[in-house]
Parts: structure tokens; sequence; C-alpha cells
């Protein structure tokens, strides 16, 4: 079969599927908000950093810069509607989390909104932020992981047979992983 070429611009939706999750962060006045975001990604063991792209234009932009504080909270299938929501709709104006019935509980190591029916949280203090094209790629130190017993193993990964991370396919679909697709290759030498 041959290749095809698309442009530059549309390397978004080859990278799919990826973990979508919802960052978080407080308002000056203490009120919690969340987004929707796939561009998120580990950056180091040590010390431990992880990064999130956020266009400018974003309310929880603003809320990150101010607070210098974020969440990432992973959550499970089951909030899908609540997760995409949180994508499509603003806090500006309105405690989206609470009209989604999503309940918040401050974080234990750094004062950032955590979603309680998360199933694990990293809570980060930002340690830097760099303006990319159309993105800030905010760098938070992580502070803390808060998770549930039994939804993850030994190694920090999900229990596929326990809980499904939404996975973002792009164009306003999910999938979720398949337990039965677990395989662990060998390595050939």
């Amino acid at each position: 079969m041959p290749f095809e070429i698309a442009p530059g611009d549309e390397f978004v939706y080859a990278v799919n599927p990826r973990m979508a999750v919802l960052v978080t962060a407080f308002s000056p006045e203490g009120r919690p908000n969340g987004m929707a975001a796939t561009w998120h990604t580990p950056l180091s063991f040590d010390p431990p950093l992880y990064g999130v792209a956020v266009a400018p234009e974003r309310y929880t932009h603003s809320l990150i810069a101010s607070s210098r504080a974020f969440a990432v909270n992973f959550l499970p299938w089951g909030l899908l509607e609540a997760l995409h929501t949180c994508g499509r709709v603003s806090g500006r104006d309105m405690d989206k989390l609470a009209v989604l019935g999503l309940s918040v509980e401050e974080g234990v190591r750094v004062a950032v909104p955590l979603v309680s029916q998360a199933y694990a949280a990293l809570e980060c203090l930002l340690v830097d932020s760099i303006d990319l094209g159309d993105h800030t790629l905010f760098v938070g130190r992580v502070e803390a992981v808060r998770y549930r017993r039994g939804l993850l193993d030994g190694r920090m990964r999900p229990r596929l047979r326990r809980v499904s991370p939404i996975l973002y396919l792009g164009a306003d679909e999910y999938c979720r992983p398949d337990p039965s697709s677990l395989s662990r290759p060998r390595v050939r030498r």
C-alpha cells in the first residue's frame, strides 16, 4: 500500500490515540476549574517533571500562570461525558466542575483542585513555562501522586481490568484500552 502525504499541521491526528486528562487549577478567588487535555507528557524522572500544553486563550492558561500550580487528573471511562464537556465549555463564568457533578478536594502537598472521582492525580508546582507556537508548555514539578488503591499496580500503571482510561482519537471521538490485548513481547537479540 503506497504512502500518502498530508500537510504538516495534521500531525496531531497521526499521533492519536492519546490519554485524555482533566487539568485543574484554582482561580484567584479559590474557585476550581478544569479543562480536558491530551497534550500532556512526563518530561523528567529526576527531578520529577510533567508538562501540559495549553493555548493562551483558554481560561485554565491564566489560572495556571497566576496560581503557579496545576493538577493532572486521570478520569475513568464512566466520566467521559464530563471530561468532554470540560473541553468544550469555559469555566470563566461558571463552576463547571460542580455543574458536571465532579467533587473537588484540595491537594495534599500543593494547593490545587483534585477531582475526587479520578483514579489518579498529579499535584504539580509550576517551575517553567515555555511559549511554543500557539501553545504554552507549562512544566510542573510533581510533588505528589494521589491514586486509588487497587486501581494502579505496584509500578503505578492502571489495572486495565479494574479501570478504563479515556483515550482521545480526535474529532470528538474516544475509545478505551482493551485489557485482553495486553502483551509483553520478548526482546530479540
